[in-house]
């Protein structure tokens, strides 16, 4: 006796693929009304697998951390699902003041100094004359170098501003610097407990 497909009552391609998406919602609506549990957190440090140590129903065991509940401490009172026979983290109930940061890091320090002027003028060195030219000739040497003399006073007196001013400005960039030290210094004294917060949520390593 033959039997064709049709004998055999099975479902056809559309009744079976209505099947298993009927089959999928189910398995959908059973994992949303997962039961969720509270627990004791009795140890926050997490494995090599991200699970922690916590008491669910008084019975100790590991939940898993999932990527929206990093930020759990030790004695703390967090909300756990079971998926498969596994814990995992998915919020906390517990609430903590955040830490107070205060302070000030004080002005800002200061530009450099910067010394302007033209380039430093230099000093004129007298030409040689020989006693044997005549007298006129000597005279109006000597009246020369006297002029370069009072000349290169001036010279001299300018030098000597300038080199007053560039160690005033080496002082005044040497102080300027400290403050800058003592400004990143401040900056961060302030920033330290910023990053410990940070770390005790969880946020940064």
């Amino acid at each position: 006796m033959r039997v064709s497909v049709s004998d055999l009552n099975l479902p056809t391609n559309a009744q079976g693929a209505r099947l298993l998406g009927q089959m999928m919602k189910a398995e959908a609506l059973q994992a949303t009304r997962a039961k969720t549990y509270d627990a004791y957190v009795t140890d926050a440090t997490p494995t090599s697998t991200g699970r922690i140590r916590v008491l669910v129903d008084g019975t100790a065991t590991t939940a898993r951390l999932t990527s929206t509940a990093k930020a759990v401490q030790t004695g703390d009172t967090v909300k756990v699902v079971k998926h498969g026979g596994i814990y995992e983290v998915v919020g906390s109930k517990s609430y903590r003041e955040p830490p107070d940061v205060s302070g000030s890091m004080g002005s800002k320090p200061p530009s450099a100094s910067t010394v302007y002027g033209s380039d430093l003028p230099g000093v004129g060195r007298p030409t040689p004359f020989s006693p044997s030219q005549d007298l006129a000739v000597i005279s109006s040497r000597i009246q020369s170098i006297r002029t370069r003399q009072r000349d290169d006073a001036d010279r001299l007196h300018e030098i000597h501003q300038r080199i007053n001013a560039i160690q005033s400005a080496i002082n005044t960039n040497a102080s300027r610097l400290n403050q800058t030290r003592d400004y990143a210094e401040s900056a961060g004294n302030l920033v330290e407990p910023v990053v410990g917060a940070l770390r005790d949520e969880g946020i940064v390593r």
